[in-house]
């Protein structure tokens, strides 16, 4: 990340390492009531018998990244210990809804998950059992935020895309005032009359004739 100070001047590099805070296998179920919150491990593809697994995982970036910062790059680490297909790509997209952790826990491998607890996510609900994904599955966004190639047991990180990058960037600043010019300041007017005005009409009298003035002969 690099950081600028205005009033300072000057710029600084530096790396933050940030673990997540929640992570959620979703078990493909029609009646979503299987669930993993608190499993030790989690699933992402097909399984045999071609059921689907798609992973969860939340990080919180407000309170570890500087509000002033620029994203320069960033990786996601990983690490599988478990596969059975060759090489395949790997794409994250955000998450539409918000959802957290329940209780739920599984044992053995974890492969077929536990019966979901209370405000576990699952295949159908986002907050179990009172509120559902708008899509079976989990409402998913359409950006590409990581990406990346794994193949076989091992650890692995992807890089970030330039539409996670995007999500940081600072508002553009306000476009800056415009002076007023004085030869086109508005003129004001008085407000017509709230009422018609009343007039006054006087009958027109005519004016007398004088009258012709005799002289004597």
């Amino acid at each position: 990340f690099t950081i600028f100070n205005p009033s300072k001047l000057c710029a600084q590099n530096f790396d933050i390492i940030l673990n997540a805070t929640d992570d959620v296998t979703l078990y493909e179920s029609s009646q979503g009531n299987i669930a993993n919150s608190k499993g030790q491990y989690i699933f992402i593809g097909k399984t045999n018998n071609g059921d689907l697994r798609r992973t969860l995982i939340r990080f919180n970036l407000g309170t570890e990244i500087p509000s002033d910062a620029t994203i320069d790059s960033v990786f996601l680490s990983l690490s599988m210990n478990k596969t059975q297909n060759a090489a395949q790509d790997l794409r994250i997209y955000p998450v539409l809804g918000a959802w957290a952790e329940g209780s739920s826990d599984a044992s053995a491998n974890e492969g077929k998950g536990t019966s979901a607890t209370e405000n576990d996510p699952t295949w159908t609900y986002r907050v179990y059992p009172d509120t559902l994904w708008n899509n079976e599955g989990g409402d998913i966004g359409e950006e590409i935020l990581f990406e990346g190639s794994i193949q076989g047991s091992g650890s692995y990180s992807l890089k970030g895309t330039d539409d996670f990058i995007t999500l940081f960037d600072p508002p553009p600043p306000p476009p800056p005032p415009q002076p007023r010019n004085p030869c086109t300041r508005p003129t004001r007017f008085p407000a017509p009359p709230s009422r018609p005005l009343k007039h006054s009409l006087e009958p027109c009298q005519p004016r007398p004739r004088p009258k012709p003035h005799l002289a004597p002969a």
